[in-house]
């Protein structure tokens, strides 16, 4: 028996026993106002993605949904009734069609705006192990760009009046404004120290990378990504 059974077995028999009704306790970090729901596959556009599937991956993680059921589910905004943009979990999105799926399971994040999206795809993106060095770089410096458009006040000599801009758009908080709810005087994290606290890289790991992805032309990025250049941090 692995390790991965005998805890899928633990936490089932944990499952099982647990008293009907649980108190009510405050999740550090929780994401607010969002619900798990299963979503029509049909229903669900995937478009204008940051980063291409890759179907290797795709084989993979559908093997392991068909031993062991969907684990994480995927983000979704409404578009409309009965339509719904994916917001992260374009593999496990792929997958489950390639099983035949109809639904899957989905976190709904209505209330965000675009770019607040763009920030959870990519933080996503950036938890994962298998991105390339050229992609990591890339996803740093797109972060960076949103970031400083959202909170204009951590750039160096930003402007002070970003209160008045934050206060104009349908705010989802980032886990440190959560953190901070009671204390308004609290000043927006850096966008290295915001980065390193949503994603598992180092300040200094977050800045090489966010240099790299700056000085790379769109056109020279595309150039090169399937060259083994590509996957070289000192050649970039």
């Amino acid at each position: 028996m692995t390790g991965l059974t005998k805890l899928e077995k633990k936490i089932g028999k944990a499952m099982s026993t647990r008293p009907m009704a649980l108190a009510e306790v405050e999740i550090p970090n929780a994401v607010q106002h969002r619900r798990s729901l299963p979503t029509p596959l049909d229903m669900i556009v995937a478009e204008d993605r940051l980063r291409a599937v890759d179907e290797a991956a795709v084989e993979h993680i559908a093997e392991s949904m068909e031993q062991r059921g969907q684990i994480y589910p995927i983000q979704v905004t409404t578009i409309e009734p009965g339509r719904f943009r994916l917001v992260n979990g374009a593999h496990r999105t792929a997958a489950a069609r390639k099983l035949g799926w109809t639904h899957i399971e989905a976190f709904l994040v209505d209330g965000l705006e675009e770019e607040e999206a763009t920030l959870l795809e990519i933080d996503e993106n950036l938890c994962r192990a298998e991105l390339n060095p050229i992609d990591k770089a890339h996803f740093f410096a797109k972060r960076k760009e949103i970031y400083l458009r959202l909170y204009p006040e951590t750039r160096n000599g930003g402007d002070r009046k970003s209160l008045d801009y934050r206060n104009n758009i349908r705010w989802h908080p980032l886990p440190s404004d959560r953190e901070n709810s009671h204390s308004p005087k609290t000043r927006q994290p850096s966008f290295v120290d915001d980065t390193a606290a949503s994603t598992p890289w180092s300040p200094r790991t977050i800045r090489l990378y966010t240099r790299i992805g700056e000085r790379l032309d769109p056109a020279l990025r595309e150039a090169l990504a399937d060259t083994p250049i590509a996957r070289r941090t000192k050649d970039l």
